[in-house]
């Protein structure tokens, strides 16, 4: 949380220091590499009853690039591929559960890219579709001397979507050849689903970057 705060004041300061500067006309595009900080929460919901549960955190690799749609616009279609690595363990009397979930996304945005003259500051604003492929989830619960594997993708454990879709929802600032942005990202299409139970992900992303 106090990160993204940071974001949004760095944010707002770069908006504010520029109020007065004339904007220009960037369609330079950009091939970039991003390393991400990830927090994930799972959403339940049966029936008309859903509450927010289990949280992973961990670390997601992107390669981003943004295509120039129109020469007379800074508008961009800003497309690549993310690879994440997600990871929780909750402790209980007895025993504990480590969970571990592992995906590949690529989202397809469309940016617009807000930049001023004598100025190596800009600002992007993005949102798009996000397309996911999951391909790796297991819990490991631990009791003294015995464990329990649950296999999320198998049809004999979580039965859980191999493909899901979902949104993208942030905003980055470059400076210069750097690039830091914040980055939400809803699902639409439920990863596990059992008549009225569903369980869908929420997921944020702090990112550095450079671009190339």
């Amino acid at each position: 949380m106090k990160l993204i705060k940071f974001i949004a004041i760095a944010i707002f300061a770069a908006m504010t220091a520029n109020a007065s500067a004339q904007l220009t006309k960037d369609t330079q595009g950009w091939t970039r590499v991003e390393l991400s900080f990830e927090a994930q929460k799972l959403k339940y919901k049966d029936g008309s009853t859903s509450w927010d549960d289990d949280k992973q955190k961990g670390v997601s690799l992107a390669f981003m690039k943004g295509v120039n749609i129109t020469s007379k616009m800074p508008l961009f279609l800003d497309l690549g591929a993310r690879l994440s690595w997600l990871h929780s363990k909750d402790e209980f009397e007895g025993g504990d559960s480590k969970t571990t979930f592992m995906n590949v996304a690529v989202p397809v945005n469309a940016a617009y890219k807000l930049s001023f003259a004598s100025s190596p500051i800009s600002i992007v604003p993005f949102f798009g579709p996000n397309f996911k492929f999951n391909f790796y989830g297991r819990t490991k619960d631990t009791y003294g001397d015995e464990e329990i594997k649950t296999k999320w993708l198998d049809k004999d454990g979580m039965d859980a979507r191999i493909f899901q879709f979902g949104l993208n929802l942030g905003v980055g600032v470059n400076i210069q050849r750097f690039y830091v942005s914040y980055n939400f990202q809803p699902d639409i299409s439920s990863y596990v689903k059992d008549g009225d139970q569903k369980l869908k992900t929420i997921n944020n992303f702090i990112s550095l970057g450079v671009n190339f």
